[in-house]
């Protein structure tokens, strides 16, 4: 059995409603190849297209140690990189929409699930969701190609019943799949489980203290 990542939904208490602008956030460190290749493909294959769409658009590039190119996308009007940040939450209290268009690589998925906690509604590809309980249209927004990408970040960004819905969702799902104390009462049963397997075979199990005076 395996045991799901965790975060603590009090670190990350669900926001009241949506802010005003349109800010859309990506979180994560990019001198790591995954994280990197994801924002490149983002800036250049899906920001373009929500650009048109949306004039008075921002993005906040969040994450420490972003290499040359990334710090690059700075130079543009709309764009912040901020490299390294005392506290995300800052950032994510400002985004209309966080975006995770990742294509490679395994990693632990929890700025989606801290995002969700918090309460911003999320737009990710399907690898950059991977392993997570979570339904396209219930909890997030998924698109595997840039247009698809495009779309779902416009069509948030214009919907406040689904800026609501998608908030509301992301933290039911974040606190009860994802916190501490849900992993921890699942990691409980599995222990009362294989304790109880093993006794009920006639094998030794527990804890065996020495007690000494």
């Amino acid at each position: 059995e395996s045991l799901p990542n965790s975060i603590d939904p009090e670190f990350f208490p669900l926001r009241a409603g949506a802010p005003a602008g349109n800010e859309i956030t990506f979180i994560g460190t990019t001198h790591v190849d995954a994280n990197r290749d994801g924002l490149i493909y983002f800036m250049e294959e899906i920001f373009p297209l929500i650009e048109r769409r949306v004039p008075d658009l921002t993005l906040k590039i969040v994450g420490g140690s972003p290499p040359p190119e990334i710090v690059a996308y700075g130079r543009r009007p709309n764009v912040e990189v901020t490299g390294y940040v005392k506290d995300v939450r800052d950032y994510m209290a400002r985004a209309k929409v966080l975006v995770v268009p990742l294509r490679s690589g395994g990693g632990t998925r929890l700025k989606i699930l801290e995002g969700l906690s918090y309460g911003v509604p999320t737009v990710s590809t399907s690898i950059g969701a991977e392993g997570l309980a979570l339904k396209d249209g219930e909890q997030i927004l998924l698109g595997d190609t840039p247009q698809r990408f495009a779309d779902q970040v416009v069509r948030l960004l214009g919907d406040a019943a689904l800026q609501e819905r998608l908030r509301l969702a992301g933290r039911v799902a974040a606190e009860e799949g994802y916190s501490w104390r849900a992993v921890g009462q699942q990691l409980q049963r599995y222990l009362d489980t294989a304790f109880k397997s093993r006794h009920d075979s006639g094998q030794p199990g527990g804890l065996v203290l020495n007690r000494t005076k």
